[in-house]
């Protein structure tokens, strides 16, 4: 894993594994295009719905032990422009340990 600034990070590809870095990871993400000075992002716990309302209900729902449903494919912009943003960025070897770990979770 490597740690860097927001010009280093905007400049990485796609699919990109990475968690913003402030003394402690933030929530995992795969990234998206970047343009300007935002980019695309999918977080990896992304809930599964079609609008703010079905959200509500689900969450409302989910807290009683009823389940639901990731959504790998809804991107987002992450729109906060903190230029003094640090990134993790997962590399290749990390990624793999990953996968094999998560592989015991099946």
């Amino acid at each position: 894993m490597i740690i860097v600034d927001r010009k280093t990070f905007l400049q990485l590809p796609p699919e990109t594994l990475y968690a913003k870095f402030q003394g402690e990871f933030d929530r995992v993400c795969i990234k998206g295009e970047s343009f300007e000075n935002d980019w695309m992002e999918q977080s990896i716990t992304e809930m599964k719905c079609d609008s703010s309302d079905e959200y509500n209900d689900i969450i409302a729902t989910a807290e009683n032990g009823t389940r639901f449903e990731l959504d790998l494919e809804c991107e987002g912009r992450d729109g906060m422009f903190d230029e003094d943003q640090l990134f993790v960025v997962f590399e290749k070897p990390d990624i793999a340990v990953l996968m094999k770990r998560l592989e015991r979770c099946l």
